[in-house]
């Protein structure tokens, strides 16, 4: 379960991706681009899950689960 039914993302994000968060009802913070923003974000916010592009791939920052 998702804190606050949010997902952390970068502007740089795609809008596929928006559009699908938004048919699933799901609400998303855009950060500027780089993990220390997605972090800072889902820190100051209480949110558990978010990401940001980097080559071709999706990364995980859910830092929660990780320290």
């Amino acid at each position: 379960m998702l804190n606050h039914n949010t997902v952390v993302t970068t502007i740089m994000s795609n809008m596929g991706l928006y559009k699908a968060f938004d048919a699933e009802g799901i609400n998303y913070e855009k950060t500027t681009v780089g993990d220390k923003y997605v972090f800072e974000c889902m820190v100051n916010n209480d949110f558990i899950l978010g990401g940001y592009q980097c080559n071709q791939s999706v990364c995980d920052c859910s830092f929660e689960k990780c320290i």
